[in-house]
């Protein structure tokens, strides 16, 4: 299609099914460059709403506040392009139904289906229960963060929690558009090339000095 000639000596794979687990101010962002790139579907999976005070970060219309973020979101990039299949789930869990092939919930049962998984959460915890996930049906994994004026992208979960991340008011430190939709840019070039980086990568924006 003349849509993606530019980008067909890029080597770009269009033709796979990426999972994006969380889908605030990375997840949203990351859906939206694969959407524009035209990858053949993308399902995504966040158990929130949208609320106003995650406007300063996703791309999202003011008319979302109140819906799922993940079927808001899908509803948004629909308009950018009609050809992605966009299939959004609430939050993702391993347990739920018992298959007769011993994957334990419908969710683990469509990260089977997919070829990529970029996970965008918050919590340790929810990383490595995607990580032991994806190691288990053999998919790539690759998970982003963002914290403040710095941003990261990592091949696993680190080996250590953030403390205090699961009492009750723990609060994460502020966040932008910025490093967001940078570091997100960032994962979807090893999505698309369907790569995973060998280390983590760090990076900081502050006193004008990358």
């Amino acid at each position: 299609m003349a849509r993606y000639d530019r980008q067909e000596p890029l080597s770009i794979v269009r033709d796979q099914s990426v999972a994006i687990i969380g889908c605030g101010g990375i997840g949203s962002w990351a859906a939206y460059y694969l959407t524009l790139a035209g990858v053949k579907e993308l399902h995504l999976f966040d158990g929130d709403n949208v609320s106003e005070h995650n406007l300063n970060r996703l791309p999202l219309p003011i008319g979302a506040v109140g819906k799922p973020k993940s079927s808001a979101l899908a509803s948004f990039l629909g308009q950018f392009n009609r050809e992605v299949r966009f299939r959004p789930h609430a939050e993702f869990e391993v347990v739920g139904q018992e298959f007769e092939d011993g994957i334990g919930s419908l969710h683990l049962r469509t990260l089977h289906s997919t070829d990529y998984c970029l996970v965008c959460t918050d919590t340790w915890k929810s990383r490595k229960m995607v990580w032991d996930a994806c190691q288990q049906a053999g998919i790539k994994y690759l998970e982003v963060g963002a914290e403040g004026n710095d941003a990261s992208l990592s091949p696993s979960p680190p080996e250590w929690v953030m403390p205090n991340e699961a009492e009750p008011g723990y609060q994460h430190v502020p966040v932008f558009v910025g490093p967001c939709a940078a570091i997100a840019a960032m994962a979807v070039y090893y999505v698309l090339h369907q790569q995973v980086p060998t280390k983590t990568f760090r990076i900081g924006w502050k006193d004008n000095n990358l």
